[in-house]
């Protein structure tokens, strides 16, 4: 399967901004009520096949590319992407 290898940097952009992203990017657990409820905000990767080998590197499939590189262009983080052949077993998906 086709796949892009995006490897990513946050470096340039605020603290504020680098929470935002990766609340978006990944999601995270929220709580209301005085933490009596909590919940999970899901983020890109809940609902796309990945591959993450490390930080600052992802791995996915053509079709879902492209709201990777909005988010990242929606926060200025500088990014590198290529082009890569991988099988489709070794991929992530988060079942909701």
């Amino acid at each position: 399967m086709k796949a892009k290898v995006i490897f990513y940097s946050q470096k340039a952009i605020k603290p504020a901004e680098k929470t935002k992203f990766k609340k978006e990017l990944a999601g995270h657990n929220d709580s209301s009520h005085g933490g009596r409820y909590k919940y999970k905000i899901h983020g890109i990767l809940d609902k796309i096949k990945h591959i993450k080998p490390s930080n600052g590197a992802l791995i996915v499939g053509l079709n879902d590319y492209k709201k990777l590189i909005n988010l990242m262009r929606k926060y200025s983080i500088k990014h590198i992407e290529y082009t890569i052949e991988v099988p489709e077993s070794d991929f992530i998906t988060k079942e909701r």
